[in-house]
C-alpha cells in the first residue's frame, strides 16, 4: 500500500521528535543538580587536600612560656618533616583576634570563653603550683595554709584567671579562696618567674612553666596537698572553615599526637 508523501513526512517528524524528547530526558537524568555539583567539588577538594603535602605560610599565636618550652621544639620538628611550610609566629600572652589579625592558629592555655572558633584540646596540663625560692622562704617563713598567703608578698601574673584571687581545694573537698597582694604585678610570665627566683615573693603557675625550677631546687613547692581546683587545658584554636587547610590540620595533628603529649608526659 502506498503511503502519501505527507504522511511519510509526518511519521519522520514524529520519530525525530520522540528521539529528541528521549535525548532531553536522558540529559535531565544524568545532569547533576547545583547542590550535587557543590558537594562533588568539595569532595574533590578534600581528596586533593588529603593527598597534597602541606605548604605555604602558617601564622600562629602562642603564649610566651608554653610557647618557648613546648611549642618551639614541636615546630622545629614539624619544619624538618614538612620543608615547604613557613612560619610567622607571634609570641605573646595577649589573646589575639585570629580573624581580624589574620592568624591561622592560636595556642591557648586555660579555660576557654565563648567563641566562634574551633577548639581542639591538645593536652590537659597539671594544675597550678604555688612556689617560692629557698631564699625567700628563709627570710619570710613558709606558709602552712592558704590563709597564710595574706601575710606574704605574692607575685601577681596579671594574665592568669583571677590573678589576685587564688583558690585552693583540700583532699577532703574543702575549698578556700584567698585574696593575695604584693609589690610586683606583671603581664609576662617569664618576668614573674625571674622575680620569684630572685627571692621577691611567692608565685603561682602551671607545672609546665615551673617544673624545671622545681626539679633543680631553685623553687620550692608550697601548700601541699592543697591544690588548685582549676585544670589548665591547652587548646589549638582556628577559625571555622568548610575545608581546613592541610598545613593547619597537619600541624594540629602533629602537636597532639607527637610532641606536646610527649613533652608533658615527662613533667612531674
Amino acid at each position: 500500500m502506498l503511503i502519501p508523501y505527507g504522511a511519510v513526512v509526518a511519521i519522520q517528524l514524529s520519530r525525530s521528535f520522540r528521539k529528541a524528547i528521549n535525548r532531553s530526558r536522558a540529559r535531565r537524568v544524568v545532569r547533576p543538580s547545583a547542590s550535587d555539583q557543590i558537594l562533588t567539588k568539595e569532595a574533590e577538594a578534600q581528596a586533593n587536600a588529603l593527598q597534597t603535602a602541606p605548604r605555604g605560610l602558617l601564622r600562629v599565636a602562642v603564649p610566651v612560656s608554653f610557647g618557648l618550652q613546648h611549642v618551639a621544639p614541636a615546630v622545629s620538628s614539624y619544619m624538618a618533616r614538612y620543608p615547604e611550610v613557613n612560619f610567622d609566629i607571634a609570641v605573646s600572652d595577649r589573646f589575639v583576634n585570629l580573624i581580624e589579625e589574620g592568624f591561622d592558629l592560636a595556642i591557648r592555655v586555660g579555660p576557654l570563653g565563648d567563641s566562634n572558633l574551633i577548639a581542639r584540646q591538645l593536652v590537659s596540663a597539671e594544675r597550678s603550683n604555688v612556689c617560692a625560692s629557698p631564699a625567700y622562704l628563709e627570710r619570710a617563713g613558709r606558709p602552712q595554709t592558704p590563709a597564710d598567703l595574706s601575710s606574704h608578698s605574692c607575685l601577681i601574673y596579671a594574665e592568669m584567671f583571677s590573678p589576685d584571687t587564688w583558690q585552693f581545694e583540700a583532699p577532703d573537698g574543702r575549698s578556700e579562696t584567698v585574696r593575695v597582694a604584693g609589690r610586683f604585678t606583671c603581664t609576662n610570665a617569664g618576668f614573674v618567674r625571674e622575680m620569684a627566683l630572685a627571692g621577691h615573693g611567692i608565685l603561682r603557675g602551671p607545672s609546665f612553666w615551673l617544673s624545671a625550677d622545681i626539679a633543680t631546687g631553685r623553687l620550692v613547692t608550697l601548700l601541699e596537698p592543697w591544690r588548685s581546683p582549676r585544670e589548665l587545658p591547652v587548646h589549638a584554636l582556628y577559625p571555622h572553615r568548610s575545608l581546613l587547610s592541610t598545613k593547619v590540620r597537619t600541624l594540629v595533628d602533629f602537636l597532639v599526637e607527637w610532641h606536646l603529649r610527649a613533652y608533658l608526659k615527662r613533667l612531674p
